[in-house]
């Protein structure tokens, strides 16, 4: 495999760059500065929130691009270089939509912190605090004091077969929805996503897809692929993500990730 070109590597975290145990893998900070030497931009292209990965990735910000939040944010070595953001009515329809399924919490995501509501059970805030970190409890989304770029939406029943049913149908418009996981759904702005996180990426640094890198293991990742030659979906990835990819690497377990990573610097 001839890895010369590669000039943008992007890849998921959960079930991908992190192992079942949500460790990043052994070595990862390391090869950064090999990666940086070679021109290569690496990126974070998760759900996540934007305070989360700056907080999980603070010491190696300038060697970093994060996409958040499925690329409703992009920030470039610790400044943000794209954002978009729900309107305060959008953020009202989606809540009161959510009171009327059971059984699913809602986390808010802002730029500075992400936001739950005061009536959330304190098991499911626990849970929550294994993914979001210093959390702010308010009483109503209006209490929220910044743009709330998207809500994620916890379903301990299965998203993909429950909340995401009884919610994708009757989105209102300029919103869009997408699977994050097994219990996770994510609402945001209409029209983005990982694929136009990485779009934008590249042609702020005019990269083509030949020069592009992409690893996942989930539907929220499905975009992103047709973006890159070196499309690779991990050995645990979901079915419907391997049969749009080029190429498969290790399990999350396995270090898929750092193999061929490993591979493209030796190459070089």
């Amino acid at each position: 495999m001839n890895y010369e070109n590669v000039r943008l590597i992007a890849a998921d975290m959960d079930g991908t760059l992190l192992n079942s145990r949500q460790e990043l893998p052994v070595g990862f900070f390391d090869i950064l500065p090999a990666l940086r030497a070679r021109g290569i931009h690496m990126t974070i292209a998760s759900g996540r929130s934007c305070p989360t990965l700056r907080r999980q990735f603070a010491d190696v910000l300038d060697q970093l691009i994060l996409l958040c939040e499925n690329g409703a944010c992009i920030i470039d070595q610790g400044a943000p270089l794209f954002t978009h953001r729900l309107s305060s009515p959008q953020v009202d329809l989606l809540t009161q939509m959510c009171r009327e399924i059971d059984r699913v919490w809602l986390v808010y995501s802002g730029y500075r912190a992400p936001y739950m509501l005061e009536s959330t059970p304190a098991e499911i805030r626990r849970f929550i605090a294994l993914y979001y970190k210093d959390v702010i409890y308010v009483r109503t989304p209006q209490d929220i004091p910044e743009p709330v770029i998207k809500i994620t939406v916890y379903d301990p029943d299965g998203s993909e077969h429950h909340s995401l049913a009884l919610l994708k149908d009757r989105l209102p418009e300029g919103v869009g929805c997408s699977l994050d996981g097994p219990f996770w759904t994510n609402l945001g702005p209409g029209g983005i996503s990982k694929g136009t996180g990485i779009a934008g990426i590249q042609a702020h640094f005019g990269l083509t897809p030949d020069q592009t890198m992409i690893f996942g293991d989930y539907l929220n990742d499905y975009d992103m692929m047709p973006l890159a030659h070196f499309s690779y979906a991990m050995a645990n990835a979901h079915p419907d993500l391997k049969a749009i990819c080029r190429y498969e690497t290790l399990s999350n377990d396995d270090d898929g990730v750092m193999y061929i990573l490993r591979q493209l610097l030796a190459g070089k």
